[in-house]
């Protein structure tokens, strides 16, 4: 909840300050019973820090290594740098060091909200199986 809930840690589950999955699921039921859409905010820009997907791509994951953007930055007077004078939403750097891994992390919101690499097409596939995922229901 860093903002609101957009920092997501696992896209395939309901935060539990909203009830569980067996609520949505009832609650989908009930609202079909009574002619009632749901519609649901989905976000495929980036997800929390503290998704499994950030976790392995700051460990260099081979498989996970580029599901964010991540850059070494810039080497200026001996000081490293962001790569780019880029503002996030919230008027900081669009950039965040991360200490384990090295380089610097591209987030459009908080820090806290990685920004995934649409580059890489396995991020695409997972966004697209969790996008069918919540269809399905």
């Amino acid at each position: 909840m860093a903002d609101f809930g957009y920092d997501i840690a696992d896209y395939y589950q309901i935060d539990p300050i909203f009830g569980t999955m067996a609520d949505f699921d009832s609650l989908i039921a009930k609202s079909k019973e009574v002619g009632v859409r749901i519609i649901l905010d989905f976000v495929p820009n980036h997800s929390s820090d503290e998704h499994e997907w950030f976790k392995k791509s700051a460990a260099k994951d081979p498989e996970y290594k580029d599901f964010y953007v991540w850059h070494p930055g810039k080497m200026i007077d001996g000081k490293r740098h962001p790569p780019s004078n880029w503002i996030s939403v919230f008027r900081h750097s669009a950039w965040t060091w991360h200490e384990g891994r090295q380089e610097y992390y591209l987030h459009q919101f908080l820090s806290k909200q990685p920004d995934l690499n649409f580059r890489n097409p396995k991020v695409r596939e997972a966004l697209k199986d969790i996008l069918k995922f919540w269809l399905g229901k």
